[in-house]
């Protein structure tokens, strides 16, 4: 009797259930190539045929024969693909429960439900500019802290920069599926990082969070290669949501795009409608800047000063027991900023730290502070631009591949943030279309400076910008400072500038100079002030100035009417008004 099921289940699922169904594509990660199929799994140790990796049909042969010969040795090892072909085919009846180190498992993960954490940008970690992605376990007591986090990195043991963005565009890096506690991703992250935490709770049932875990389980120990652009964080963490729900088919979604961002398929999911409820997670510096907020610049100094060691009984001498409260409470927290940034050891952390909370158990004052929830990113603009500009006596068509620049409204963004890799503008004039700048890399991060955090502000700007008539290789470097005053952010870097063009005398130009400028927003109005001046001393010598405003007025989260003013001065003065849209995708 068992036979014939297993014949007519065979027959049924070869019908329905082939090697070239979407199912088993997925469970596999395979994709389309011009030759057939391959899947995006480069460690031999995930399939059962030799040719598994580039042959669905070779795979589902093979993992067909070794369930008939052991299924115990195929069932442990790929507990998800057991399920689904066993589900069809009849081809054993061993159970999973026999698989001991499987059922220890999933009785520490006791998967319940699953949420999407997005963890913010952060323009000082290379791995970490465009933010990351990654899926929470969470367990029957919904308790985040019991919760379990499925992470996809690479592993990278190389510190210099330049090295790990070759490596890591160029897939020299392995990364791998790692399933870890989450109370230490969120120290690593909230804390140490600094960076604000956004969760996404995913529309999936119990047990496609069950067989969500399944498929983790069969992707321990097993290695990629890691693309910075597109094979990153964000494009495999989105695999484990499509294997239980192939429909879905996000993956899919960016088979023949350049990059996938972390952002950008967090919104994805919401538009699919996998997203249901939101939670946030502010970040150590948000809950410092938030507790502190009411009190002036000498109790805030009294902070520092706790939390670098003196006697916590400094507050006597301020009347107010909630301020009092509000500068221990944010004590503890800038101690433990500190600390994660190593400023001194666990052994002194541990006796400053005892020593505030003592203070703050005398304090009568029960402290219930309120962390107002930022504007939501999945409601951001979208990461590629097109920009429509009609000037005096031009026209200008810019579009941009990625992500977030200072003259587009901060919603959802890192204010000071400004990030764009293939930045391309191109003008008529005169019936002639010229290129006037594809910039390969832009950057700036301009993060202000307060009497807690130091940070400094930077910039690099690499690709082709037109001066005059000529098209110019340039490399432009700054640091400095930002500071804000009230609503107001101000910043001046000191830049160095080189230049190489065969159109340009000698060839080459190499200057230095600053850069100051101004930024913020009012409601849908986002401003971006600018002034440069560089004094070319080598090889083409001259100098330069020019200041740039440009005025954003959000229509839509997905377009903005602009207004820009230039005035520039190389050999000689020229000035340009522009209005036109921004419209995103």
């Amino acid at each position: 009797m068992r036979k014939i099921l297993a014949l007519f289940g065979l027959f049924y699922f070869l019908n329905a259930f082939d090697y070239t169904s979407k199912e088993w594509l997925t469970l596999l990660h395979y994709k389309k190539t011009f030759f057939g199929y391959e899947s995006l799994i480069d460690d031999k140790n995930f399939f059962v045929s030799k040719e598994g990796k580039y042959s669905p049909k070779e795979e589902f042969l093979a993992s067909i024969k070794l369930i008939k010969t052991n299924p115990s040795k195929f069932a442990c090892k790929f507990p998800l693909r057991y399920e689904i072909l066993n589900k069809y085919l009849y081809l054993s009846n061993f159970s999973l429960k026999k698989c001991k180190k499987l059922q220890k498992f999933l009785k520490a993960v006791n998967p319940n439900k699953a949420v999407m954490i997005f963890a913010s940008s952060n323009l000082n970690s290379p791995a970490s500019m465009f933010g990351h992605t990654l899926i929470r376990i969470d367990t029957s007591l919904n308790q985040e802290y019991l919760s379990n986090a499925v992470n996809y990195a690479a592993y990278v043991t190389d510190t210099n920069g330049i090295l790990f963005a070759f490596k890591g565009i160029f897939g020299f890096y392995k990364a791998y599926y790692s399933i870890l506690p989450y109370y230490e991703k969120l120290k690593q992250y909230s804390d140490k990082d600094s960076r604000d935490l956004w969760g996404y709770e995913l529309n999936l049932t119990k047990d496609e969070v069950r067989k969500m875990t399944l498929h983790i389980w069969e992707l321990r120990d097993i290695y990629s290669y890691y693309y910075f652009f597109k094979e990153n964080c964000a494009y495999n963490i989105l695999y484990l949501i499509d294997v239980v729900k192939p429909s879905i088919n996000s993956t899919g979604y960016y088979d023949n795009s350049f990059s996938v961002i972390p952002l950008d398929t967090v919104k994805l999911l919401y538009q699919k409608g996998i997203i249901t409820k939101l939670s946030y997670t502010p970040s150590l510096i948000t809950q410092i800047e938030t507790i502190s907020k009411p009190l002036n610049y000498n109790e805030k100094l009294l902070i520092v000063k706790i939390a670098n060691g003196e006697n916590p009984s400094i507050v006597d001498k301020i009347k107010s027991d909630e301020k009092k409260a509000r500068i221990l409470d944010s004590s503890v927290r800038y101690l433990e900023y500190l600390s994660k940034k190593k400023h001194f050891t666990r052994e002194e952390y541990t006796k400053r730290f005892l020593k505030i909370l003592k203070k703050r158990s005398k304090i009568n004052y029960i402290s219930n502070y309120y962390y107002k929830i930022p504007f939501n990113p999945v409601f951001s603009h979208n990461s590629k631009r097109i920009s429509l500009l009609k000037g005096n006596g031009f026209f200008d068509f810019g579009i941009r591949l990625s992500y977030h620049q200072l003259d587009d409204n901060s919603d959802g963004y890192k204010k000071g943030s400004s990030l764009s890799f293939g930045n391309f503008l191109f003008r008529y004039k005169n019936k002639k279309i010229k290129i006037q700048k594809a910039g390969i890399i832009e950057i700036k991060s301009l993060s202000k400076r307060d009497i807690f955090f130091k940070p400094i502000s930077w910039k690099v700007d690499f690709g082709f910008y037109r001066e005059e008539e000529n098209l110019i290789l340039k490399v432009n470097p700054a640091g400095g400072f930002t500071k804000k005053i009230k609503n107001i952010y101000f910043y001046t870097l000191a830049q160095t500038d080189y230049g190489v063009s065969s159109k340009i005398k000698k060839g080459y130009e190499l200057g230095a100079g600053a850069e100051v400028g101004a930024f913020g927003n009012i409601k849908k109005y986002t401003y971006y002030l600018s002034s440069n001046y560089i004094n070319y001393f080598s090889g083409y010598k001259h100098k330069k100035y020019n200041i740039k405003l440009i005025n954003n007025f959000k229509l839509s989260n997905q377009s903005a009417f602009v207004l820009s003013f230039k005035r520039e001065k190389i050999n000689y003065f020229n000035s340009e008004i522009e209005a036109g849209f921004y419209f995103y995708f």
